[in-house]
C-alpha cells in the first residue's frame, strides 16, 4: 500500500486492517516526509480557531463537492493530485478533509441507538398529514418564512437556503412543492409520491482501506515542494495584506536609510568628493569589484593618496593602522592584503560620517616566504579572504597571504575552507576542510629535499610541478614518501579517525587512525619509510588509492565511492557566507579573543564555524558554555560533535581538557555523564538495558542531555528516528521505546572503515 494522503487519513482514523496498519506504521516511522504530513494533519485538526472554507467557493479547492467526491473515490483520477496539493498547502482544506474523514470513520464504527419515537415519525412520512406536520416543524426550527408569504420572498429564501450537489455519486432529488429540504423532500401536494432516499456512503472508509485507489501523491519519497495555482485555492479575502506589509517594510527601510545618510547637502558632497585613500574591501565582504590594474596577485586595488596628503606619504595601512612612511615605486606589501582601512576625515565629510575604525598593532609576518617551509599563496579573492591560523610558541595568530610557517609550526584551517598553500619545493597543497598539520624540517630547507608534513587531521589535494613532485608525510599511521608521476599529477589525502566498532574515541581498538590517498590525475608511487618496512613501494594510476589503517601496511584499492568533499558543491553558499563573516571578525592580532567573540555572532552558521575553529585550536570553552543548549545551533550540533570526536581521537590529552571544562561548567556528575556521551560508551555498558537509557534522556529537561542522547542514538543505530532534541515529542519517544522493545531497532555494526572501496 502506497503512502498517500488517503492512506494517512485511514491510518490516523484506524480504519485499516491490522496488517496494513502495522506495515504503514513502520514505513511512516522511516519516512520523514510522511511523518511530517501526519503531524500536520493532527495539528490542523485540533486547531480551535480554524475557519471552514466558504460554502459557495469556486475552484477545485473551494468547491464543497470536491472533498465529498474525494472521500467517495468519485473524484476523477486526474484531479486527485491537484486536490491533494491544495490540502497540503491550505490548513482550511486539510482540516475539512480530516474532520470529514474522522466523522465518517466514527459513524462506520459506532452503534447508534434510534428511539422508537423517531422510527415512528419516519414511518409516518408515507402519510400526507405527517409530512405536512414535519414540514411545519422544520420551518419553525430553522426560522424560515412560510411558503404562503409570497412567491418572491419564498423564491429568494430557497436560493439562499438550498445547496445542490450535481455529480454521479450524489444525485439531486427533484423539487417538490416550492421548498427543498436537505435529505427529505417535503411538500404540501397530496398527490406527490415520496422520492427515493439518497444513501450517503463512503466506500474508502467502509472497506477498511481495501478500495482506496492507487492514485494521489507519493508522500513516502516526496519533498512536498508543490506550488498550487491561485485559481485552485479560490479567492482570498486577505490578498491585500502581503502587498501592504511589503509597502510598509519598504517605507521603514527608506526612513532608516534617510536617517543614516543625513541631510541632502552631506549626501551630495559625498557623491562629488574626490577619490581618497579608502581601501577596497574584499569582494565577499562588500561586494566591490576588484580593480583591473593590480600591482600583483595580492593587492586588490591601487591606492591613490588624498589631495591634501603630503607628497611621498603612504595613505595605506597594515591591519587598519595608517602610516606616513614612503613606499618605493612598484613595491608590494610583502604579499599581504591589508584589511579595509578607515578614511581620514576631510572637509567634505559631515557629522554623519562613520567613525574611524580602531587601529591594530602592526605585526611582522611569521616568517618570510623565502625562509618558510610552507607558504600561503591564495589563487582567488575568495581564497585570499580565508581564515588560516598558525599555532606557534607565542599562541595562535591569523596568517596573511604570502606568509609562511617554520619548523614545528602548526597550520589550522577551519571547516569549509578551500585555499592553496605552496611547499618550499614547489608542490601545491589545497585544503578542502578542517586541517591540523604540523610543519617539520628533517631533511633541510634545500629546494630538492622533500617537504616533511605531519597531518594530524586533513582533507587536501596535492598537485605536482615540473621537477618538484616528491612529498614526505610523517603520520600516526607511519612515515611515507609520495612521488607524483609527472607534472600535473594530482592526489587527494585524507587523514582522520574512523570507527571499526562501537566504543570510546580514544580507544584504539574501536576508533583507529586512517589515511587514504587517491590518485586523481596522472600517476603516483608510495614508499613506506618505516624501518620495519625496509622501503617497500608501489605505484598506482588514476582511479586507485592506498589505505593505511592503524599499524597495518598500506592496502591498495580501486576507487568505487568518490569522497563527497572532493565535489565542488560540497561547500554550501551559507558556509561561504559564514567564512566571509569570520574573515571580517578575526584579524592577525588578538586572534583568540576575536575568535571567541565570533562564537556569539547573530548568524548561527558563523557562530558554529567559530566554535568549530576554536575546537581545532584546543579551546573547549565555546562548546561547553552554551552551544549545545542553544536551539539556534540545532543544524550544527551533530557536525560540531563529530569534529570534536575527531580532535579527541587525535589527541588523548584533549579528553582531559574537555573533562575539566565539562566538570567546571556542569559539576562532577553531569560533567562526567556528558563526557561519556561525547567520547562514546564501551560496548560492555550496553549489555543490560541497551539504548533505553538514551531514550530516557530524551525526556530530560536539559537541552544538552537531549542533544547528546540523540547524537549517541544516531551514531549507534545509523538513524535519527524522527527525534528532535530541541522540541521532543512524547509520541516519537514512545514509538522509539516501543521499537526498541520489539527489537525492530538495534545497534548497527560499523562497516568497512575504507568506505571508498565499497560500492555505494
Amino acid at each position: 500500500m502506497r503512502i498517500t494522503l488517503r492512506t494517512l487519513l485511514a491510518y490516523r482514523d484506524r480504519v485499516l486492517s491490522a496488517a496494513d496498519h502495522d506495515d504503514l506504521h513502520h514505513r511512516i516511522q522511516q519516512s520523514e516526509a510522511a511523518g511530517n504530513v501526519l503531524k500536520r494533519i493532527h495539528t490542523v485538526a485540533t486547531m480551535p480557531n480554524i475557519l471552514a472554507p466558504p460554502v459557495l467557493g469556486k475552484g477545485l479547492g473551494g468547491d464543497p463537492n470536491s472533498i465529498a467526491e474525494y472521500l467517495d473515490d468519485a473524484l476523477p483520477s486526474a484531479k486527485v493530485p491537484e486536490l491533494e496539493k491544495i490540502c497540503l498547502v491550505s490548513d482550511a482544506q486539510l482540516a475539512e478533509l480530516a474532520h470529514c474523514h474522522e466523522i465518517l470513520s466514527t459513524a462506520m464504527s459506532t452503534k447508534v441507538h434510534v428511539p422508537e419515537s423517531l422510527k415512528g415519525r419516519v414511518a409516518g412520512l408515507s402519510e400526507t398529514a405527517q409530512r405536512t406536520l414535519l414540514a411545519e416543524e422544520i420551518r419553525s426550527r430553522t426560522q424560515q418564512t412560510p411558503p404562503d408569504q409570497g412567491d418572491a420572498s419564498s423564491q429568494s429564501s430557497d436560493q439562499k437556503a438550498t445547496l445542490q450537489r450535481v455529480d454521479a455519486a450524489h444525485p439531486t432529488p427533484a423539487p417538490m412543492g416550492r421548498r427543498r429540504v436537505v435529505a427529505t423532500q417535503v411538500g404540501g401536494d397530496d398527490s406527490s409520491s415520496t422520492s427515493d432516499a439518497v444513501q450517503v456512503q463512503s466506500p474508502m472508509v467502509a472497506s477498511g482501506g481495501n478500495s482506496i485507489k492507487p492514485a494521489g501523491l507519493d508522500l513516502e519519497h516526496s519533498a512536498l515542494a508543490h506550488e498550487v495555482p491561485e485559481y485552485l485555492l479560490g479567492a482570498s479575502s486577505s490578498q491585500w495584506k502581503m502587498p501592504a506589509a511589503i509597502a510598509v517594510l519598504l517605507g521603514v527601510l527608506l526612513l532608516v536609510a534617510w536617517q543614516a545618510l543625513g541631510p541632502w547637502d552631506g549626501i551630495s558632497s559625498l557623491l562629488t568628493a574626490e577619490p581618497t585613500g579608502l581601501a577596497v574591501q574584499p569582494e565577499h565582504l562588500a561586494g566591490a569589484k576588484p580593480a583591473e590594474n593590480k600591482t600583483n596577485d595580492v593587492v586588490l586595488a591601487p591606492i591613490s593618496p588624498p589631495t591634501d596628503a603630503p607628497a611621498g606619504a603612504n595613505p595605506t595601512a597594515v591591519d587598519g593602522a595608517a602610516t606616513n612612511e614612503p613606499v618605493p615605486s612598484g613595491a608590494a606589501s610583502d604579499g599581504a592584503t591589508p584589511p579595509p582601512a578607515a578614511e581620514s576625515p576631510t572637509e567634505s565629510q559631515t557629522p554623519n560620517t562613520p567613525p574611524e575604525a580602531p587601529q591594530a598593532d602592526n605585526a611582522a609576518p611569521i616568517l618570510a616566504a623565502s625562509d618558510a617551509l610552507l607558504n600561503w599563496h591564495p589563487q582567488t579573492d575568495r581564497e585570499r579572504a580565508a581564515v588560516l591560523l598558525a599555532q606557534t610558541g607565542n599562541g595562535v595568530r591569523r596568517l596573511e597571504p604570502g606568509e609562511g610557517l617554520a619548523n614545528e609550526d602548526v597550520l589550522i584551517v577551519p571547516p569549509a575552507t578551500r585555499t592553496t598553500l605552496e611547499l618550499h619545493n614547489g608542490l601545491l597543497w589545497s585544503t578542502n576542510g578542517a586541517t591540523i598539520m604540523r610543519v617539520k624540517q628533517t631533511g633541510g630547507a634545500d629546494a630538492d629535499s622533500p617537504a616533511v608534513l605531519e597531518p594530524l587531521l586533513c582533507r587536501a589535494t596535492v598537485r605536482g610541478a615540473a621537477n618538484r613532485r616528491k612529498l614526505e608525510l610523517a603520520t600516526v599511521v607511519g612515515t611515507y614518501a609520495i612521488e607524483l608521476g609527472e607534472a600535473g599529477s594530482r592526489i587527494s589525502i585524507e587523514m582522520g579517525f574512523r570507527s571499526t566498532e562501537h566504543g570510546q574515541v580514544h580507544d584504539r581498538g574501536a576508533v583507529q587512525p586512517v589515511m587514504v590517498v587517491i590518485v586523481l590525475e596522472g600517476a603516483a608511487s608510495l614508499s613506506n619509510l618505516s624501518p620495519e618496512a625496509q622501503g617497500t613501494s608501489s605505484s598506482l594510476t588514476l582511479g586507485n588509492g592506498w589505505a593505511m589503517v592503524g599499524s597495518e601496511p598500506p592496502q591498495s584499492f580501486a576507487l568505487k565511492s568518490i569522497p563527497p568533499w572532493l565535489r565542488n558543491d560540497f561547500v554550501r553558499p551559507v558556509d561561504l557566507q559564514a567564512a566571509a563573516d569570520l574573515s571580517s571578525l578575526v584579524q592577525s592580532t588578538q586572534t583568540e579573543e576575536q575568535l571567541l567573540s565570533a562564537t556569539r555572532h547573530p548568524r548561527p552558521e558563523t557562530a558554529a564555524l567559530a566554535v568549530q575553529t576554536s575546537l581545532l585550536t584546543g579551546n573547549w570553552f565555546p562548546l561547553v558554555s552554551g552551544f549545545l543548549g542553544n536551539e539556534r545551533m540545532r543544524s550544527h550540533w551533530n557536525n560540531t560533535l563529530l569534529l570534536a570526536r575527531q580532535v579527541l581521537a587525535m589527541d588523548p590529552a584533549a579528553v582531559i581538557e574537555l573533562e575539566q571544562a565539562l566538570t567546571t561548567a556542569y559539576g562532577e556528575v553531569d560533567g562526567q555523564r556528558r563526557l561519556k556521551r561525547i567520547c562514546g560508551i564501551p560496548l560492555s555498558e550496553f549489555e543490560g538495558e541497551g539504548l533505553l537509557p538514551f531514550v530516557s534522556e530524551l525526556e530530560s529537561k536539559s537541552v544538552e542531555d537531549r542533544v547528546l542522547a540523540s547524537f549517541q542514538i544516531e551514531q549507534l543505530t545509523g538513524q535519527q528516528h524522527g527525534v528532535q532534541p530541541h522540541a521532543p515529542s512524547r509520541t516519537s519517544i514512545q514509538n522509539l521505546r516501543r521499537e526498541l522493545g520489539t527489537k525492530r531497532i538495534q545497534m548497527t555494526v560499523p562497516g568497512d572503515p575504507i568506505w571508498e572501496r565499497v560500492s555505494p
